[in-house]
């Protein structure tokens, strides 16, 4: 089974390194109907999916589908890969539903699962990581559209005093 979550998986990347993005979602889709009656084991995969899923969706304007892909990762992380030590997969789907949320414009649920995703993280890692610094900066962004700028300058603070106690190698410059 798990080669054919792989080709699956594979199809969808292909489809999306060209911009086909319809029918990556096509592929993407399938993946997640056949991960509900095989059970696919190599979750990672399987959550990878879910990102780029999202963000296709999210690509085509279509933010509710977005939403709701990010959503269902967040579902699957918690029933999945959670357990793991060390992990930042929960941060980093609650991440991606805060910022569909931002996207569709409902700030205050924004700051509500950046919070999540900042818990989570903390709960999870002892050092920096540059997931740690976007939250921060996505949290900063939100404060900023909702009038708050001295808590918006704060979180814009904490993210470039993370990205500094990183090594150049880690940091991607990618939100």
């Amino acid at each position: 089974h798990e080669s054919y979550a792989k080709i699956l998986n594979q199809l969808g990347l292909n489809y999306t390194a060209s911009r086909q993005l319809d029918s990556a979602i096509i592929w993407y889709e399938l993946l997640h109907e056949e991960d509900k009656l095989l059970h696919f084991t190599d979750y990672r995969l399987i959550y990878s999916s879910f990102r780029y899923l999202g963000a296709n969706y999210s690509r085509m304007k279509k933010l509710l589908q977005s939403l709701q892909v990010f959503k269902n990762c967040v579902n699957y992380v918690k029933q999945n890969i959670s357990h793991l030590n060390g992990d930042v997969e929960l941060a980093r789907a609650y991440n991606n539903v805060a910022v569909s949320y931002e996207v569709l414009g409902d700030t205050k649920t924004t700051l509500t699962y950046l919070d999540s995703a900042l818990k989570d993280l903390k709960e999870n890692l002892d050092k920096p990581n540059e997931l740690e610094a976007h939250i921060y900066g996505n949290k900063g962004n939100a404060y900023k559209k909702l009038g708050f700028f001295d808590e918006a300058a704060d979180y814009m603070l904490m993210q470039e005093d993370v990205y500094k106690k990183l090594p150049e190698a880690v940091v991607s410059y990618n939100d």
